[in-house]
């Protein structure tokens, strides 16, 4: 992920992720390049000397590394392909640097910190009643991780390093932290490191932006548990926005339970974003038409992408609809509650540019695609890792 860049609406949550990188890859031929590594070195971008420390490593990925005394870093055994690296460390904003590996040797990597400043001036921030400033912090914490049963499973860590503010004259909530989140997802087998660059909640509008990139890392465990880390892992995949662009692929979307349509709004509605707010574009008596997936793909030797023209609706019929929620009770008690929805998985999607993929169903350049439905209910604790390979 690069950049994930997410948006809610409390009213039909509303998912706009972003990856901040454009993958060319191959497909034809990757298998036989080269792998690469990955050489640099990272500064202090106001005292130009070397940082000792640093976490780089490629977003999404299970590969990361740390810079030695001299600042320099390796990453051995990279495969071809477009990544962005990350650069962070405690007391700097990160840095980041899209990478093309090909057939030929990369150049050296440099990345300049900048010392993080927090910088306030123009906005209002007012104290908030320890219960609000709980619940705000709460309510971060299921935008991140998602309202998937997954979601359950995962604990952040490291809660102290998050820091709240509030922005009275805007009526907007800034979730920043002084250090990377740590998250452990107990129902998939993973420690997430996640570079939060900032999330915002607009309280008038009831939706939110986040963004950030995630590193992941192999938790150990018995056998028994493994195998439940490997049931549950397939599970996060089957149906996700992964699967779908690799079945298309594939050509076996729908062979798989995928159906698409394009979706179309009345004339008679006050805005598109009238339905699309309320989740009424799931409606079926609104105008929808079967869409042939084979018309989605343009495929070349160098590259495949994905086309859509206005809204497509994907249903993805394996699986319905289901997610999870937290209920106070009249005692105090919170009461984890999951709803069942008697509807296959659906979403409905749209694209500003085509949409770039690998040949895994890796989409390079998420900031182009935004998200309703079920997709967007998927936060950190069902996404997995790009070497993930379905058994």
């Amino acid at each position: 992920m690069t950049k994930l860049l997410s948006c809610w609406r409390t009213s039909a949550a509303s998912f706009v992720p972003a990856l901040a990188a454009l993958l060319l890859l191959s497909l034809a031929s990757q298998a036989a390049w080269a792998q690469h590594r990955l050489v640099g070195q990272v500064f202090d971008d106001e005292t130009e000397t070397p940082l000792a420390g640093a976490n780089v490593f490629l977003a999404n990925t299970l590969r990361g590394t740390i810079s030695d005394e001299n600042g320099q870093f390796i990453l051995t055994d990279v495969a071809p392909g477009l990544y962005e690296v990350v650069a962070s460390m405690v007391g700097y904003e990160a840095a980041r640097r899209s990478v093309r590996l090909g057939r030929t040797p990369p150049a050296l990597l440099t990345f300049s910190l900048t010392p993080r400043i927090v910088d306030l001036a123009g906005v209002t921030v007012a104290d908030l009643h320890p219960d609000t400033r709980r619940k705000y912090r709460n309510q971060f914490i299921r935008h991140l991780m998602g309202v998937t049963a997954f979601a359950e499973k995962c604990t952040l860590e490291n809660p102290e390093v998050l820091d709240l503010t509030y922005n009275a004259s805007q009526d907007e909530v800034h979730v920043t932290a002084t250090a990377p989140l740590v998250i452990k997802n107990d129902a998939l087998g993973y420690r997430l490191h996640f570079v939060l660059d900032g999330y915002t909640w607009y309280e008038r509008e009831q939706y939110f932006r986040l963004q950030g990139s995630p590193r992941f890392e192999e938790l150990t465990a018995r056998r028994r548990t493994r195998r439940r880390w490997r049931k549950n892992r397939a599970e996060a995949y089957r149906g996700s926005l992964r699967h779908f662009m690799a079945s298309l692929l594939a050509g076996t979307a729908r062979h798989e339970g995928y159906r698409t349509h394009q979706q179309w709004f009345p004339e008679t509605a006050p805005t598109v974003d009238f339905f699309l707010e309320r989740e009424a574009w799931q409606d079926d008596s609104l105008h929808i038409v079967p869409l042939p997936m084979d018309t989605l793909l343009r495929q070349t030797e160098a590259e495949a992408r994905f086309f859509l023209d206005g809204f497509v609706r994907v249903t993805y019929h394996e699986e319905n609809e289901y997610y999870t929620w937290e209920r106070q009770m009249a005692s105090g008690r919170v009461q984890t509650v999951t709803t069942h929805f008697d509807r296959p998985q659906t979403s409905l999607l749209r694209t500003r540019e085509p949409l770039h993929l690998d040949a895994a169903g890796h989409v390079y350049n998420l900031h182009d695609l935004t998200l309703w439905g079920y997709w967007t209910w998927e936060g950190l604790a069902d996404m997995l890792p790009w070497e993930y390979a379905p058994e």
